[in-house]
């Protein structure tokens, strides 16, 4: 897709949002959208997998239980269509155990699996500040879109409290209407009850609605949820080749896409200043 044809529909499909009678609402995935949190997975798996080292001595055998859940211990990258990348954060303990005890013949103790899993979220949850660096200058991003407008959700499959606590260090919490994570009551991503939910607590409608995320399950979220425009993004887990079928618009990152909101609101000036220069010069001279 080039560059100047995205420009023209997805900036101008944004602004179109803004046009309805409803407040327009965007999205927001968390991990791969607003944050980078390769680093995080990449230390949580790897710790967790030296934590079980005793009941999965050969290599071999720790990596096919890293590549299973969706992480690639060759290119130390979470997977786009794997588990990590596509289930909720409570789901993939649960996946994680049930592999742990299948690729050790079920000798895997309750116990060793708890004490592993535990040491690796502790580990993580030291460095959260260093794990969640922002891919774009989210302030000045988020603050644009409130200003023209729209109103700011997040639907992740991480914890409800870590996300506050992120957006809380990124000074763009009083700008995000609600946040929904996988603690929140609300059936996993692609299901669309979560979408529902927001749309009403911004006095939207799925009509004026965007969903923007980094995985093939915020695609999915958003066509089953009926939302308006799905938007891809390419710095999270998953490939321009599994997200373009699902998504009605690719970017690089997000911060790209509301470049292209105000590059097209620019553009529209200044077609409007020609149109009413044209306007004036006719009439002068007649």
């Amino acid at each position: 897709m080039a560059a100047s044809k995205l420009a023209l529909s997805l900036g101008g499909a944004l602004r179109s949002l803004t046009n309805k009678s409803r407040r327009p609402l965007i999205i927001f995935d968390k991990d791969g959208t607003l944050y980078d949190t390769s680093a995080a997975w990449k230390l949580w798996i790897e710790e967790f997998v030296s934590g079980i080292h005793s009941f999965i001595p050969e290599e071999a055998s720790r990596h096919r239980l890293m590549d299973s859940i969706g992480y690639c211990p060759k290119t130390q990258t979470v997977k786009g269509n794997g588990y990590l990348a596509s289930l909720p954060w409570a789901a993939i303990r649960q996946k994680l155990h049930e592999l742990a005890v299948l690729e050790t013949g079920g000798l895997m103790p309750h116990a060793v699996f708890e004490k592993a899993m535990q040491r690796s979220d502790d580990l993580v949850a030291s460095r959260t500040a260093e794990f969640h660096r922002e891919i774009f200058p989210l302030a000045a991003a988020f603050d644009a879109l409130r200003t023209h407008g729209f109103r700011i959700s997040i639907c992740t499959a991480d914890y409800h409290s870590p996300t506050h606590h992120a957006l809380k260090a990124s000074r763009v919490l009083d700008m995000v209407d609600t946040i929904v994570g996988c603690d929140d009551g609300f059936p996993a991503k692609p299901s669309p009850e979560a979408a529902a939910y927001l749309i009403k607590r911004a006095n939207s409608e799925a009509s004026c609605a965007a969903i923007v995320g980094d995985s093939i399950v915020d695609m999915q979220f958003g066509r089953n949820s009926g939302l308006a425009l799905r938007v891809g993004v390419l710095s999270g887990s998953s490939s321009r080749q599994e997200l373009e079928p699902l998504a009605t618009h690719m970017v690089a990152h997000a911060g790209e896409m509301i470049a292209l909101l105000l590059q097209d609101e620019r553009s529209a000036m200044q077609q409007n200043a020609n149109t009413d220069a044209a306007i004036i010069a006719a009439v002068a001279s007649e």
